[in-house]
């Protein structure tokens, strides 16, 4: 089944990490870019490995929420592969970290949590990729969901997934997030991993009221 791409319907986004610095902290960010860009999603880290938290996730994700609601507010990890993190721990890392950021009458469950898996250039991961610390990640956030996994989204490309990973199939029924930064409308002409289609893409960068960030779409 080919991919579908660059459909007028789609939902625009944004992913944040640290690097955007203070500005996604504030609703009045956040309001700019739905009104002037028609951003209505973000996607905010929270973590890394088993000890790294992202200092602005809480106000980020504060400022989203008050502008996007709960479905419009996500959280990811970024995997580490060090064998010395496995990852349950950094399962368990990234459940604490966003159990700590979230009020008490929020549903997270309503909100998506995305795990990022990606060969560890241009971050501080280091070590193989692994489909063990993938499978143990996803296993163990699982087991903290009470075995729900309709919100969780895995974020990848194909030369993790296929070359690195040697195309597991085993996740294919969760949402999957494409790193494919070649234009909106552009679409990958190759599929993978079971993913019958992607559920959100990761397609460019841009400067978004003064603040450079990644773009991001949901599918449909």
């Amino acid at each position: 089944m080919a991919w579908s791409c660059g459909n007028a319907s789609n939902t625009k986004g944004v992913d944040i990490s640290s690097a955007q610095g203070t500005a996604p902290g504030t609703t009045n960010w956040w309001q700019t870019i739905r009104s002037q860009n028609g951003v209505q999603f973000g996607v905010i880290k929270a973590t890394e490995g088993i000890s790294y938290v992202n200092p602005y996730a809480q106000s980020a994700w504060t400022a989203c929420n008050a502008v996007n609601g709960e479905s419009g507010t996500g959280l990811y990890h970024f995997l580490d592969w060090q064998t010395s993190e496995p990852g349950a721990e950094q399962a368990d890392h990234f459940w604490s970290t966003v159990q700590s950021l979230t009020n008490p009458t929020y549903n997270i469950k309503g909100s998506i949590l995305a795990v990022d898996i990606e060969e560890p250039n241009g971050s501080s991961s280091t070590g193989t990729p692994s489909i063990t610390v993938v499978n143990d990640f996803i296993n163990e956030l699982s087991v903290k969901l009470g075995g729900f996994l309709g919100n969780l989204v895995i974020y990848t490309n194909k030369d993790t997934w296929v070359n690195l990973l040697g195309n597991p199939t085993n996740w294919s029924d969760i949402a999957m997030w494409l790193s494919a930064m070649d234009g909106e409308s552009y679409c990958p002409p190759y599929t993978f991993g079971g993913w019958v289609n992607w559920s959100y893409m990761q397609y460019g960068i841009a400067t978004l009221d003064g603040v450079s960030t990644d773009l991001d779409e949901l599918n449909g």
